[in-house]
């Protein structure tokens, strides 16, 4: 099986997501054909950076000011490179040269994880198996942005799920979910660090699980009658709230 990882070139997750990559690859590094690093850097990724500073979250602002200086070092093409895989480039998995890289290659499964792209349908029919999600909340309740962030300040239990993509944002039935921190835990930074080694496990798992169906798990049901709807906006009021809350940002 081939599965095309897509992740952000820019995170705020400490490593610049480099525990997940590292986790996927040492678990199911067989199943996996490169990665995808939709280019995210830009003046409004550096202007959101300072407004981090300014609002009252400087450990958030400090880790995507240390991501952005350490993308010099190249250290998750180097990942891909010791396997001889591949590293693209791309403005937007929806972008017509992704879509026939993705078919030129035989491409049977793609995994996003850390972009905010909404995929489109003639992405997420360009792979066999087609597209599937890494959801920073515990589906089918949290949907949205920064679920976790939210779960966090307000003492429910955080964690992330992986789901079939549809156009329909948050769709699609649920092949993982799992529960990463209990309620108490405030250092958001070090639970997305742990968070994202976890994913990775996890997704390694499954994507073995696949390969061996040659096909996607039927999974659980994705709805819910009473959704929760999170996203961070950046306000100096959201800071001040989730600091009043304890959460180290």
């Amino acid at each position: 099986m081939k599965t095309l990882l897509v992740i952000s070139r820019l995170t705020f997750v400490p490593s610049n997501y480099f525990l997940f990559l590292r986790e996927v690859l040492d678990r199911a590094g067989e199943h996996v054909a490169g990665l995808a690093l939709q280019d995210n850097v830009n003046a409004r990724q550096l202007a959101a950076i300072a407004r981090l500073y300014q609002i009252g979250a400087p450990r958030l602002a400090t880790a995507m000011l240390g991501n952005t200086l350490a993308l010099l070092g190249r250290r998750r093409e180097g990942l891909f490179a010791k396997r001889g895989l591949p590293v693209l480039r791309f403005p937007s998995a929806n972008s017509e040269a992704m879509i026939a890289w993705v078919k030129e290659h035989g491409i049977d499964l793609i995994v996003n994880a850390r972009t905010r792209d909404i995929y489109r349908t003639p992405i997420l029919k360009a792979p066999r198996l087609g597209c599937i999600n890494v959801h920073h909340g515990l589906l089918p309740e949290e949907r949205g942005l920064n679920c976790d962030l939210f779960a966090l300040a307000e003492d429910r239990p955080a964690g992330f799920s992986i789901h079939v993509m549809t156009e329909k944002i948050d769709d699609g039935p649920i092949l993982v979910k799992r529960v990463v921190a209990e309620p108490g835990e405030k250092d958001y930074l070090g639970y997305v660090k742990r968070a994202s080694r976890v994913e990775g496990e996890a997704l390694g798992e499954l994507l073995l699980d696949i390969a061996r169906r040659d096909a996607l798990p039927k999974g659980e049901p994705n709805t819910t009658a009473s959704p929760l709807y999170r996203k961070l906006r950046g306000t100096r009021e959201e800071a001040r709230w989730l600091r009043g809350r304890k959460v180290r940002i």
